[in-house]
């Protein structure tokens, strides 16, 4: 899988979820990633009583873990992460391996 189709499949989750994904030029080897709104998608889903809202508001809370909080231009939070590839396969993002994550995110299916 192409480095860019992965940051475009988290985007598109994220997307999905309601969050509002800014994707910034990609530099060679990895994808640069903001989130605004996280925090307003993962509110509506837990309003939700599906279990797609359930197993969207576990991967959001993971990914909002692993995220680099700060601040958009218009004041709201933001979470901005970087997305490689490694040359085994894996992602890290923000340095972490999110291995871990999806198996969580799995598992809760």
């Amino acid at each position: 899988m192409r480095l860019s189709a992965i940051g475009l499949m988290i985007a598109a989750v994220l997307a999905s979820a309601g969050v509002s994904a800014q994707s910034a030029k990609a530099p060679p080897g990895g994808t640069n990633i903001s989130v605004v709104g996280l925090e307003d998608s993962l509110g509506k889903l837990q309003g939700m009583k599906t279990r797609n809202a359930a197993q969207a508001v576990l991967f959001l809370q993971l990914m909002k873990g692993v995220g680099k909080k700060g601040t958009s231009a218009d004041g709201r939070s933001q979470y901005d992460y970087r997305i490689d590839v490694t040359d085994t396969g894996g992602v890290l993002v923000n340095g972490i391996d999110i291995a871990p994550i999806l198996n969580a995110a799995n598992a809760a299916k």
